[in-house]
């Protein structure tokens, strides 16, 4: 299979002619914390900014890529508040700019918005049962279900980027809990089982991939989270990303 996810391929009975192509590193950080999230609140195209741990959170994640030594050419971010706050800390730490792209912006959660599991299950018992079951296929009223956004990150990773950025390698992601799950499972290194996992904010995932297959070589990596991670209590390297 050429550069296509094999869940989005069409099926043909023709042989495809492949070009070798160098290798992808995709590093994927999911955005720091929002008041929302540090009250377990559906939160997906509502515009918050990071709160006084998001942004804490997303400093020790940039001085940690810093000691990782790891090339970056680009950094595409969500265009949410979320994601731009945490991006700029990022881009002044490699001293480059950032670009905003639609395509990594999270899933729409509808009705659900802004909500906590318990609000909205006193108001869509019904809904809300069938979601936790069925988490990527649900299509909540006003909003989307997963395989509407991995529409979108599809359209990213095997269009935009190629023809947008034909020699760019190493690419540095802001984006939110879905479209990383998202990620994952198009390239083909997760289940739809991946919509069930939790990632930390400003957690870490980094991947290597041809876009024909992935692997894994950082998952959901919180040095916020980790004390053995130095960085994370350098107050004089934090200072140099306020």
């Amino acid at each position: 299979m050429c550069a296509h996810s094999p869940e989005f391929s069409p099926v043909s009975d023709s042989p495809q002619t492949c070009t070798h192509i160098s290798p992808y590193y995709f590093t994927l950080i999911r955005h720091g914390e929002t008041e929302a999230n540090s009250r377990n609140a559906f939160i997906g195209i509502t515009d918050s900014p990071l709160n006084a741990t998001g942004r804490a959170q997303a400093q020790a994640t940039a001085q940690y890529l810093v000691t990782q030594k790891w090339k970056f050419e680009l950094i595409l971010s969500s265009p949410l508040q979320r994601c731009t706050e945490t991006a700029r800390i990022m881009a002044a730490n490699f001293d480059m700019p950032f670009q905003i792209l639609s395509y990594l912006t999270e899933r729409n959660y509808g009705i659900f918005e802004n909500k906590t599991e318990e609000e909205v299950s006193r108001a869509y018992p019904h809904l809300l049962a069938d979601y936790l079951v069925n988490k990527p296929f649900v299509l909540i009223p006003e909003g989307e279900s997963a395989i509407d956004l991995e529409d979108r990150i599809q359209n990213l990773v095997w269009s935009h980027i190629p023809s947008q950025y034909p020699k760019i390698r190493h690419i540095l992601f802001i984006t939110h809990l879905n479209p990383v799950r998202a990620f994952l499972r198009l390239l083909g290194v997760e289940s739809w089982d991946i919509y069930f996992k939790k990632f930390s904010n400003a957690s870490v995932t980094r991947l290597r991939t041809d876009l024909q297959t992935a692997e894994v070589l950082i998952s959901d990596y919180s040095c916020y989270n980790d004390p053995a991670c130095n960085v994370a209590s350098n107050q004089e390297d934090m200072a140099q990303l306020k």
